[in-house]
Order: structure tokens, then sequence, then C-alpha cells
């Protein structure tokens, strides 16, 4: 594949990745703090499967978007452009790790839940999701923090070259920086509904980066000659 429609494939998926996380996140309901409320919602939402199979197929999406994004950088061996690549795709496969927990064993859980009226079951159930949801938080925090690191890093090469104007690259530094902060503040120092707002805002500078990258690419006529 040459290196202009490696580009060009790299900016629809980025247009893919933003719509499939907009519409996954978007209709995820929050999660209550209360195990059996949320065992309950979790049970209760018929669509949940269907938005986590949708979210988990976007990690996948960021891989043949990164490799696009990174083959229109002159400086395609720069450790920025290299390291923010890798973390991208680990921080994807981590990240299609962690919401596969929701699409297969904290859904199995809830149903249980739902389905039996024996108090001793159900708080067998509780104990098990208590073991595992801060597992599955952990995982949440470190796929998303590499993936927004990512973009700050991506935002540092983009501003060291002439193929991208300088606003995208500060919108990286900007939406990296943003994201990483509302994660940490969200699921660490608050962990509460208002915790899941501000996550949930931190992310929208980051989309709107990503879909930014990608109309970009797709107006890229040919690919920059690489650096000797």
């Amino acid at each position: 594949m040459s290196d202009t429609r490696l580009i060009k494939v790299g900016g629809y998926f980025a247009l893919i990745v933003a719509v499939m996380q907009i519409v996954g996140n978007g209709l995820h309901p929050p999660i209550p703090l209360d195990t059996g409320e949320a065992l309950t919602l979790i049970g209760g939402t018929s669509y949940w499967t269907a938005i986590h199979v949708l979210i988990t197929i976007s990690y996948f999406m960021f891989i043949p978007f990164i490799i696009g994004a990174s083959a229109a950088f002159k400086d395609r061996k720069s450790p920025l452009v290299r390291i923010g690549t890798v973390l991208v795709i680990v921080g994807a496969g981590i990240g299609a790790v962690q919401i596969s927990t929701h699409l297969t064993l904290f859904k199995y859980l809830a149903d249980q839940y739902v389905a039996t009226s024996d108090p001793s079951l159900q708080q067998i159930i509780i104990f098990t999701y208590e073991g595992f949801w801060p597992w599955s938080v952990a995982l949440e925090v470190a796929h998303l923090v590499a993936i927004f690191v990512a973009a700050f890093i991506f935002g540092i090469a983009i501003l060291q070259e002439d193929v991208f104007p300088r606003w995208l690259g500060n919108l990286g530094l900007a939406s990296g920086g943003v994201s990483t902060a509302g994660i940490l503040i969200g699921k660490i120092v608050l962990n509460s509904r208002t915790g899941d707002i501000v996550f949930g805002v931190g992310l929208l500078p980051l989309v709107i980066w990503i879909i930014a990258i990608g109309v970009l690419l797709l107006r890229l006529k040919t690919a920059p000659e690489p650096l000797a």
C-alpha cells in the first residue's frame, strides 16, 4: 500500500473511531457506586451488549488510524512518533480487554443477580463483582492514560514539522493534558457521579482532535517526503 493511501485509510479510521466512541460512550449509562444498584442497572439495560460490542470494536479501529497518521509525518523515525504509536496500540489493546469484561464477566454477574431471589447467592455475586470491579477500573485508567499521553506526544511531534497546522499540535497538547487530568480526577480523586461528568467532559477535546486529524489526513494530496 502506498503511503498516500495509508494516510487516507488513517483519516477514514480516525473518523470511524471518533463516531464509535461518541455513540458508545454517549449511550453508556453511568454506573452507580452501590453494587446492588450497579448490577441491577447492568442486568436491566437492554442495549448493554450492543454498546459494549461497539466500544470493543472501536479500539481495534485505533490501530489503522494511528498507523495511517504516523505515515503523514516527514520524520517517521522520530522517537516521539514511534513512542506515540506504540502507546496508542498498547492502550487500544488494554482497552479492548477491559471493556470486554463489561461485555462478559459483569454482564453475566448482573444477569444472575437479577434472576435470583436467593440472598446468599446475591451476596456471592456482590462479593465477586466488588473483587473484579477495581481491576476493571485500573485497566480503564491505564489504557486511557496511555492514549491521552500519546495525544500529548503527537502534539509535540506535530509542532516540530510543517505538514500539519500548528493549532493541531497545540490541540493535541491541550487535549492530552485535559483528558489525562479528567480521568485521574474523575476516577481516582472524586470517584463519584461528579467524577463521571468530569471524565466525560475531559474526553471532548480528544475526540475533537481525532476528528481534526482525520479531516486533515483525508485532505493531504500526497504523502510528505520522508526525511533521510
